[in-house]
């Protein structure tokens, strides 16, 4: 099927050079080398292509023409029954092998066609999706002011890492999205709660956690964003066991969830909060570092250092 695309992405003028060139190849291995052996099957190909360059009358005046030129210059015809044998049986094949050729053109023209449609509806699932993320977000920023640019800040570190951690550019799209909903859940929370500049009591602070629940039960109902949930579920999960909300440990935690929990801690240690104001750059470096193997997967945290070392040292500036 590869070889069949590559064909008919050649021009006219290349097809028909390309089957005849095949044809007098043929022709002469069947009237020198093989004078006794028919090579009928051999005719199947060329003349399947030449059902897919030209229209059913134009193949059919080729074939004639071969059949003619043939029985008029092959010297092993000596009989009606000779001539049966080697052009009668062709003519069938190469007859039989347009029809299948007129019909697999059209089989692929409605393929191609169904492809073009799956593509552009493909391309407009994904702007619907883009649309809704943004729309999520906008939704979180202007409910906490000091998530402006947070998400986006977190799907941008996050990616970042996971293209330093080899993942594919699929799963470094995926973990991009996850950063940038891996809040939604806190449309759900008190207003008061998310902007309190004081410590938060034991029910507050129950309340802000079921933001990972929230979040991810919405997400959960968009089917083409079904595979970032656990992203979201489990971001504030800790390396030794310790997070929630299923306080699970080490590599039981999916690792897009390992990355954002490290990208998510960063720019909240480098941006304004309503209880602290944002620490140096180095500051939240080294916290991560302290930090690792108990809160944090010591692996991202290390690709985290290498991503910001090769890429974002010298523009502290732009961290928010």
């Amino acid at each position: 099927m590869a070889g069949l695309s590559f064909f008919l992405k050649l021009g006219r003028r290349e097809q028909r050079l390309l089957i005849a060139a095949y044809m007098l190849c043929i022709y002469y291995l069947d009237k020198v080398v093989f004078q006794e052996v028919s090579l009928a099957g051999l005719y199947v190909f060329p003349l399947l292509l030449t059902g897919l360059s030209l229209t059913v009358p134009s193949g059919l005046l080729v074939l004639f023409a071969a059949l003619l030129a043939g029985a008029s210059t092959d010297p092993n015809i000596d009989s009606p029954s000779h001539f049966i044998l080697r052009y009668v049986i062709v003519a069938v094949v190469l007859g039989v092998s347009l029809w299948a050729g007129q019909s697999m053109k059209q089989y692929l023209e409605v393929v191609e066609t169904e492809t073009r449609e799956l593509e552009q509806a493909n391309k407009s699932l994904r702007q619907l999706t883009i649309s809704t993320v943004e729309a999520f977000v906008e939704a979180v920023e202007a409910k906490d002011k000091h998530l402006v640019v947070h998400s986006r800040n977190v799907a941008r570190y996050a990616r970042g890492v996971a293209e330093r951690m080899e993942n594919n550019p699929e799963q470094a799209e995926s973990i991009f999205w996850a950063g940038l909903l891996h809040d939604l859940g806190k449309i759900g929370v008190e207003e008061s709660i998310l902007n309190k500049p004081g410590t938060l009591t034991p029910r507050e602070r129950a309340q802000v956690q079921q933001h990972v629940i929230i979040g991810a039960k919405i997400v959960e109902r968009i089917e083409s964003l079904s595979n970032i949930v656990s992203s979201i579920l489990f971001h504030h999960e800790r390396f030794d066991g310790q997070g929630y909300p299923n306080r699970l440990k080490g590599e039981e935690i999916p690792l897009p969830a390992r990355i954002i929990a490290v990208a998510d801690a960063f720019d909240a240690m480098t941006s304004d909060r309503p209880y602290r104001q944002r620490l140096p750059v180095e500051t939240a470096l080294e916290e991560l570092s302290r930090c690792s193997g108990s809160q944090f997967d010591p692996r991202v945290v290390e690709a985290f250092l290498s991503y910001w070392e090769k890429s974002w040292k010298g523009l502290e500036q732009e961290v928010s």
